[in-house]
Formats: structure tokens, sequence, C-alpha cells
């Protein structure tokens, strides 16, 4: 079945499911943080579609991003508090430990 009509069906499935997972995880940032979406979608020609690749890597500065977004003041506290508790890498490498 590599080629001919089951080859190409059975591409079109597979990039049918790729598209749609492309689509979800955009659907999802674009809930958390629709700036950044706007961003990808607009101002870089579509990038949103392919933001699922680094979704799982990205997800703790779309948090922050989001937060920014919504709660400006709250996010300023976080930072600060991250600050004065000498903890700095976690600003620009959440999740890790020291």
């Amino acid at each position: 079945m590599r080629g001919g009509l089951g080859g190409a069906m059975l591409a079109l499935l597979k990039s049918q499911g790729l598209v749609n997972t492309a689509a979800e995880a955009s659907r999802r940032l674009q809930r958390t943080s629709p700036r950044l979406w706007k961003i990808l979608r607009f101002k870089l020609n579509g990038a949103n579609m392919v933001y699922f690749l680094v979704e799982n890597m990205m997800c703790e500065y779309v948090d922050r991003i989001a937060l920014l977004e919504q709660n400006p003041k709250e996010f300023g506290k976080m930072m600060e508090a991250l600050i004065k508790a000498r903890q700095t890498p976690q600003i620009f490498f959440p999740g890790t430990l020291q």
C-alpha cells in the first residue's frame, strides 16, 4: 500500500491528523494568550499552526505571558518575589531546580 490510491489515502489521513493537532494547539493558545496568538497568526504569517511543535516546552512561558496580559499587577508581584528570593534564573528558566 505504498503507492497508488492506497498510499495517497494514507498520506491524506496522516496530514489531516497533523492539521487537526495543529489547530487544537492553536485554539488552546488563543484561549490562553490572545495577544501572543495574534502575533503568531498575523505578524508571523500563521506561525500559530506550528506552535504545537513547541507547546510542551513553552507552556510555562505562555502561562506567564497570559498572566501579564490578564493581570499585570499580579505578574509584577510574582516577578518581584522571585527577585527578592534571589531566584532570578526562575524568571528566564521556569521549572528548573537550583
